[in-house]
């Protein structure tokens, strides 16, 4: 994918820092820098290389952990503003540090579980994307962004399985939480390649998200059916 020199610049400082505090805490199971830039940083960013950003676009990034895909959005995509969620208050300091050193002044970091910061604030059905990379599964990701999307909202899970895999009883959850899969033949109309996407149809009811020990347990019910 195409990047200027101060884009490339930024990501790659990014990536380094990242390289640079694994080794006191563990952010990433990826070890090298390059590694960490190309499939952690990069690899954030392709399945996007054709979408179009509107102005002032806002998106959340649930489980951002090292500031992923958070951080190489709020460098690529200057027009979108971002909320960066994480619970781990060591990792959210790291995130915060980045931003401030980066000079990235359309991303903000919240720490703390998903299902506290919407009733804490005016998130709910308040934004455009909800993004998830590493946040534990399908099941329990769909659970914990679907509350913040707004209505025609997307949310993209980082996967490399199709809809079509998944088991009735995730796809039955996402109805029940207002979004829709989306096939892969109608990506390109959204300028996306591979990994899940939902839309948001319906307002989510307000008992969800639920606590994250009883969705994980379901979660996990499902892995063993």
């Amino acid at each position: 994918m195409y990047l200027d020199k101060s884009l490339e610049e930024k990501l790659k400082k990014f990536a380094r820092t990242i390289a640079e505090a694994n080794r006191r805490f563990n952010l990433t199971g990826f070890k090298t820098e390059d590694e960490i830039y190309n499939k952690l940083v990069i690899g954030s960013l392709l399945p996007f290389r054709n979408l179009h950003i509107l102005t002032e676009t806002t998106f959340i990034d649930i489980g951002s952990g090292a500031g992923i895909p958070g951080i190489p959005f709020g460098i690529y995509f200057q027009k979108m503003k971002g909320l960066l969620l994480e619970s781990n208050s060591k990792k959210a300091d790291f995130i915060r540090r980045v931003i401030d050193d980066l000079c990235i002044i359309n991303l903000k970091v919240l720490c703390g579980r998903a299902e506290d910061i919407i009733r804490e604030t005016g998130f709910r059905e308040s934004l455009d994307w909800v993004f998830a990379r590493a946040f534990h599964d399908i099941y329990s990701a769909i659970e914990f962004g679907a509350p913040y999307l707004r209505i025609s909202g997307l949310m993209y899970i980082y996967s490399d399985r199709s809809s079509l895999e998944l088991p009735t009883e995730v796809i039955q959850h996402a109805e029940r939480l207002g979004i829709r899969f989306i096939v892969r033949d109608e990506f390109v109309e959204y300028g996306i390649e591979k990994g899940l996407l939902l839309c948001k149809y319906d307002h989510t009811p307000d008992t969800y998200p639920r606590r994250f020990p009883v969705v994980k347990r379901e979660a996990r019910r499902l892995m063993w059916q």
